[in-house]
């Protein structure tokens, strides 16, 4: 990014050739004919890769709906998710598809209450 803006500068308002353009930034002259050429700076785009956990989600689905008090650890070993290593990735995506599903955890109902009584609970 800060190559394609440095040679447009210096092509257009200090009238450098190509090559010197190049040798003075040690790039090849292709690249500053392809930024010259460049209607916008470049972007890098990367394909989404996906977790290890997006296998489980149909499993982790169904039994959130039959069962939607499952605690993470509990859902972890119905569907065969021993992955010590991302299990906060695990606990993630069971917080979210809880959310999706309208899954209110039972502390967010003591949040709620105002203060005066959440003493009495």
């Amino acid at each position: 990014m800060n190559d394609w803006a440095e040679i447009r500068r210096l092509s257009r308002l200090e009238h450098q050739s190509g090559r010197e353009i190049a040798r003075a930034l040690g790039v090849s002259r292709h690249t500053v004919a392809r930024a010259l050429a460049a209607v916008d700076p470049p972007v890098y785009h990367r394909e989404p890769v996906g977790s290890m956990v997006d296998s489980f989600v149909p499993e982790l689905t169904r039994l959130l709906r039959v069962n939607p008090g499952l605690k993470s650890t509990v859902l972890a070993e119905r569907v065969g998710f021993n992955n010590g290593v991302s299990t906060s990735v695990f606990r993630a995506r069971v917080a979210l598809l809880k959310q999706q599903l309208g899954v209110v955890d039972p502390p967010a109902w003591l949040v709620s209450r105002s203060s005066r009584h959440r003493n009495r609970l």
